[in-house]
């Protein structure tokens, strides 16, 4: 699981270690529907699978996503470089008010542009990025992008953490 250097998110961000440990649980699971989005990719596949989640998404809302007036989305995806001062590395980190991306060279991982990207969907609690709105739009990006029944594994799981969600969403497809 990435670690992430705290200094750069707030104290209100209650869910953040308890979705970081949900998602060391679940992509290091044994689901056969995830297998595919554990195994490290170039940095060309992550970047056209994160655009491809990104136009997506705008163009096909999920329920509980915020509407965003952009007409062309624009995403740019960058390499991170950690910086000499960090005490922690920082495996991937979005940038909610330019539209950005940054990853490291080595996290890869296609999971891990599903959870950058929900948080470029739902980019109004900068404060909280991992609240139950957040968690709500990956959770149907999962449904989505992966599987339903991956979707559902990853929900019950979420319920073992206590990590809010929106358990009344429609499922989107």
């Amino acid at each position: 699981m990435p670690t992430v250097n705290t200094s750069l998110m707030s104290d209100r961000d209650h869910n953040r270690q308890k979705v970081y440990a949900l998602d060391t649980c679940f992509w290091g699971g044994s689901i056969r529907e995830t297998e595919r989005f554990c195994v490290p990719v170039s940095f060309e596949v992550w970047t056209e699978y994160a655009e491809m989640l990104f136009t997506d998404g705008l163009r096909r809302p999920y329920h509980d996503q915020i509407r965003r007036t952009r007409r062309t989305p624009s995403l740019r995806i960058d390499r991170l470089v950690p910086r000499p001062d960090e005490t922690c590395t920082v495996s991937a980190y979005a940038y909610l008010r330019s539209d950005r991306l940054e990853v490291s060279e080595q996290r890869l991982l296609l999971w891990l542009a599903l959870h950058e990207v929900a948080h470029l969907l739902v980019p109004a609690c900068l404060s909280a990025p991992h609240y139950w709105r957040w968690m709500s739009v990956y959770a149907q990006m999962m449904q989505r992008h992966v599987g339903a029944y991956a979707a559902g594994q990853f929900l019950a799981l979420a319920e073992c953490f206590r990590i809010e969600y929106r358990r009344n969403a429609t499922p989107t497809g």
